[in-house]
């Protein structure tokens, strides 16, 4: 069987990276699409992950990302043409499954926000099953027209985080002391479509304030976009693509502006901040089970505030207890999508 995944945002790379190693093993061949994504193609690169790039991301503009889009939908049209697949597996490209659609290839689609509700209103209603998780209602993908839903217990982030063994060499080459406290921080997803109100990013300028009151703290920046890197603070800033799994399971504090990280420093019972200006399901799922705070208001003061109060604190005895509920189900996905594919 032949497999595409598109590859579009960091956790999808991470993520379709290890369910496409599991497949390729059971004698599927993959083929994985990505996109010009400062980010992501330098993740795509530490995972040794062989990938087409196809169009680019277009942006913070609601004009260019359209233009965008229409340029990538044209390249997977004849590269689908050219590949001929069996099955799409997609963390809801709208560009993959409009093609897919098109061309009667089966779509997997994975989705755990439907807050994002432009990506969701163009893909979900063309997939052929969705995949989700339990801790979202799966009324508020029906509302996006969902057709048919696989739920799991679990989270995505587990599917890569479960086994992984801590190692300290990634500190070593951020020259990082690990006697000094550690705060990793990523600022917000600025040019996503949800978040396209949001001004200027209240994490950096949370840690412009922490970095004046503590200098005896340590501040490594996770840039999610290449025109980020330079925040004009003396603030590590990684050269070359790292594990930031194996960054957040050393931090001392996480502030992130986003998802998948929160999850991922949640897991190893970091104290993290969740400062992204979007409430979601599986956030609230993790504040919930006391995993992540959020700032009430979420401004600078706030999160300075919560910052001082959390750092030093240890919750890996309650991220371990929560986290081992949840196992993510990797057998049954994978043969739900062998059988998706196999029709």
């Amino acid at each position: 069987m032949k497999i595409v995944f598109d590859l579009t945002t960091p956790k999808q790379t991470r993520f379709f990276s290890v369910l496409g190693k599991l497949l390729e093993a059971r004698g599927h061949t993959i083929f994985n699409m990505s996109r010009e994504y400062y980010e992501m193609n330098r993740l795509e690169k530490m995972l040794g992950l062989k990938v087409d790039r196809l169009g680019k991301h277009g942006g913070r503009d609601r004009a260019d990302k359209l233009k965008a889009s229409i340029d990538r939908t044209e390249k997977i049209y004849h590269y689908f043409r050219e590949v001929e697949p069996d099955l799409l597996i997609t963390l809801s490209s709208p560009e993959a499954s409009r093609v897919a659609f098109g061309l009667g290839v089966p779509i997997a689609c994975f989705n755990d926000i439907p807050e994002a509700v432009a990506v969701g209103r163009l893909a979900v209603p063309l997939a052929t099953r969705l995949f989700i998780p339990a801790c979202v209602p799966d009324f508020e993908f029906l509302k996006l027209g969902a057709k048919s839903l696989y739920v799991y217990n679990s989270l995505d982030p587990c599917l890569w985080l479960e086994g992984m063994k801590k190692d300290s060499g990634v500190l070593v080459s951020l020259g990082v002391d690990p006697e000094k406290k550690l705060v990793v921080f990523r600022d917000e997803e600025l040019f996503a479509s949800y978040l396209s109100e949001a001004h200027g990013s209240k994490v950096i300028e949370a840690v412009r304030v922490l970095k004046a009151k503590h200098p005896g703290w340590q501040f490594v920046y996770l840039p999610r976009y290449v025109n980020a890197c330079d925040t004009g603070m003396n603030v590590i800033v990684p050269r070359d693509v790292i594990d930031s799994a194996q960054l957040l399971a050393h931090a001392d504090l996480f502030l992130g502006g986003g998802g998948s990280m929160n999850i991922e420093s949640a897991y190893f019972g970091v104290p993290t901040i969740n400062c992204r200006p979007l409430w979601c399901y599986y956030e609230k799922y993790l504040m919930v089970n006391g995993l992540t705070v959020k700032p009430d208001p979420l401004t600078v003061d706030r999160i300075v505030e919560r910052s001082e109060d959390m750092m030093g604190t240890d919750n890996r005895a309650a991220a371990k207890a929560f986290f081992d509920n949840i196992k993510f189900p990797t057998d049954r996905i994978i043969m739900e999508l062998e059988s998706m594919g196999a029709k």
